[in-house]
């Protein structure tokens, strides 16, 4: 027989299958609607929800699979056509063919096909399972919870007499089935008689068994009791209008997603329901986690419901807005900028094509950046970024570097190149060794060399032109070639002679006036002509500039040259400079001054006439001493009217005279001062 324990487990059993929380699993199977925990309406967790099974093939054998996995034993009996009522929720399954080993309903095969059933078409079982002894049941009433009282014992079910019963005993009975505490007894075989045998009289309960074999009675079979005596009952189980608790219920749910995302899948952990009669299950829900939402607000709703149909809600909301997270797109970001100046340079102005950036939102702009392109970059490198920003505050970056590095590529320079070497031979020779001082190597690098020359100083040189090339190459490469010609002449019939020496004039302006005294050639005018690069007296720039002087044969082209170099510097301090000019100036303002008054005096003197001890009368007392200038040997020769200086002494004076022959003229002029005019002497 079943005992007390058995059907707490049971009961125990049933109420966790039809407890509904977030740990049901797919192939789940709980029976509703039913009188006893053992038999209802079949339904299953299938699809992350609750629903029924269409009868489609529905048999015993099915029923007995979902007995077996539900723990109420292997038979079963099938009932169809919402025999417990239809339910609420959805069809799941149809055309379940189970072959009857089954342990899980899951397991049995089924079409799985399309379906057109109706809610009237749900299935039900009733599980057989065996008894125990002492299990009660009541017969005969039109409710199951009202009937006769039967007992099992010996593998036989049989009557109670009603030998001291009451509603104590009859409370016990619908305690012992699960119906409740409250009941009322009936004696006299009021729901009809019995048949077998009578197993219990003079039952005495307290109230506080939990089965009634518990309670004081006679023994079993220890009676004189006939059927008409059997004992009823009928429970009278408390009507339950309390809905379902539910705990757990979600708090309105935000999810943000990315701008121009259709929604977002949702999760929550699902709310639980408790009920007084221990038996609370979903009844429907609109939305399962794990499903997907749209933009916007969307209510989602759980219906429990008890054996009682009373009903809770529960009901919150799951919004799905758009935020912008992602930061703007940048395009066009520059690699590393790479630049070359020349050796020295301290930098260079760096362009370069600006980055530009795009958003979601549709704008975004720029929010800084450290170098614009067009900026003077120094030597070195030197980072760059640019920062765009969306309306979102959103912040992207694009960084890259300037790099600005010397490279030398300007070739190097000679120096001191010469600007022709002349030399002349006898008439005859075919040439001569020639020797100049080698140009220099300059560059901004500090370092370059001669690479090349063409010749060599101290070179024979055969009679004409020769050009000589030399090459300055420097460290990286780069090279400057020059040039300068050797001439070579033969010594012609005449010659120049008095080749003035180079000469350097220091100036503080940008140009300066040299003079210098003329070379002299000595040519018949007829056979030769002289030719000259400047004049003496002419501006020179800053530099070096080389003056030419020439006597061509114009019948051979062969020539006799003069040549030296006027150097103009800029000189280091302009006002000293200045001042000394100022000085030397000064000092012969000075002199002419003391000149004119000796001169005066001297005159003054003259007309005072002097005494005859100092000056005699007519040309005595004057002295004359002549100077050839023509280095001639002649000291006074009219004939060729060549100048002569003599030196008069008047008296203690002596008086710088030039005296001019004026040819076969007996008549003398003599210059006595400048400004003071001519007297001629007999």
């Amino acid at each position: 027989m079943m005992n007390g324990v058995s059907y707490i487990l049971i009961a125990i059993v049933a109420a966790t299958r039809e407890f509904v929380s977030t740990q049901d699993q797919p192939g789940d199977l709980r029976l509703l609607g039913g009188n006893t925990t053992t038999e209802g309406r079949v339904e299953i967790f299938f699809n992350n929800m609750w629903g029924t099974i269409c009868d489609d093939g529905w048999d015993d054998t099915d029923a007995s699979v979902v007995c077996r996995q539900l723990g109420f034993g292997d038979n079963g009996t099938a009932f169809s056509d919402a025999y417990f009522d239809s339910g609420s929720g959805r069809i799941l399954l149809t055309g379940i063919a189970c072959g009857g080993n089954e342990t899980q309903l899951l397991d049995c095969p089924r079409s799985d096909s399309a379906f057109s059933c109706r809610k009237e078409d749900v299935v039900g079982v009733k599980c057989d399972q065996p008894e125990l002894d002492g299990d009660l049941r009541l017969v005969g009433g039109t409710f199951t919870t009202e009937g006769r009282v039967e007992v099992f014992h010996d593998n036989t079910w049989g009557t109670v007499c009603d030998d001291g019963w009451d509603d104590t005993g009859a409370g016990v009975v619908c305690r012992q089935l699960g119906l409740g505490d409250v009941a009322t007894a009936f004696p006299n075989a009021h729901y009809g008689a019995g048949s077998g045998p009578i197993w219990l009289s003079g039952i005495a309960c307290d109230g506080t068994e939990i089965r009634l074999e518990e309670c004081s009675n006679g023994g079993w079979g220890s009676n004189g009791c006939d059927h008409g005596d059997d004992a009823s009952v009928r429970c009278l189980s408390p009507v339950d209008t309390t809905a379902p608790v539910i705990t757990g219920c979600p708090d309105s749910i935000v999810r943000t997603v990315e701008l121009g995302s259709p929604g977002s899948i949702v999760s929550w952990r699902e709310p639980v329901a408790v009920d007084d009669s221990g038996r609370a299950f979903i009844l429907s829900r609109s939305h399962a986690p794990g499903g997907y939402f749209p933009m916007g607000k969307t209510t989602v709703g759980y219906i429990f419901a008890d054996a009682s149909g009373n009903e809770g809600t529960c009901t919150f909301t799951v919004t799905i807005t758009a935020v912008d997270t992602t930061p703007p797109l940048i395009t066009g970001c520059p690699a590393s900028i790479v630049q070359t100046v020349d050796l020295g340079s301290p930098g260079s102005i760096v362009t370069w094509r600006e980055p530009v950036a795009e958003d979601d939102s549709g704008t975004a702009v720029l929010l800084s950046r450290t170098h614009p392109p067009g900026q003077y970059f120094l030597i070195g490198e030197t980072p760059a970024t640019y920062t765009f920003v969306d309306a979102s505050g959103n912040i992207a970056s694009c960084k890259f570097t300037v790099i600005v590095r010397t490279a030398d590529t300007t070739p190097p320079t000679c120096e001191n190149v010469p600007q022709g070497v002349f030399e002349t031979v006898d008439q005859g020779a075919s040439g001569a060794v020639v020797s100049w001082t080698e140009p220099s190597c300059d560059d901004l690098s500090g370092t370059a060399n001669i690479t090349m020359r063409s010749h060599l100083p101290a070179t024979f040189f055969v009679v004409g032109v020769t050009t000589v090339t030399y090459t300055c190459t420097d460290a990286s490469g780069d090279s400057e070639m020059c040039q300068f010609n050797v001439t070579v002449n033969e010594r012609l019939t005449t010659s120049i002679e008095f080749c003035p020496e180079s000469t350097t004039v220091i100036t503080c302006n940008d140009e300066e006036s040299v003079s210098w005294d003329t070379p002299m050639s000595f040519t018949d005018g007829m056979r030769f002509s002289v030719e000259s690069s400047h004049i003496s007296g002419e501006f020179f720039q800053l530099g070096t500039t080389t003056v030419f002087y020439s006597v061509r044969e114009k019948q051979s082209g062969r020539a006799e040259v003069c040549n030296f170099r006027i150097t103009v510097k800029k000189a280091n301090s302009c006002t000293a400079t200045l001042y000394i000019y100022i000085a030397i100036a000064a000092s012969v303002i000075i002199l002419i001054i003391i000149l004119l008054l000796v001169i005066l005096k001297v005159r003054h003197g003259k007309k005072d006439n002097p005494s005859a001890g100092d000056q005699p009368a007519g040309n005595q007392g004057i002295q004359m001493q002549s100077v050839d200038h023509a280095d001639d040997g002649l000291t006074n020769n009219p004939a060729t009217g060549i100048p002569q200086t003599y030196t008069t002494t008047v008296g203690s004076e002596k008086y710088a005279r030039e005296i001019y022959t004026g040819g076969s003229s007996s008549s003398i002029y003599q210059t006595i001062d400048e400004g003071i005019g001519y007297e001629t002497v007999e």
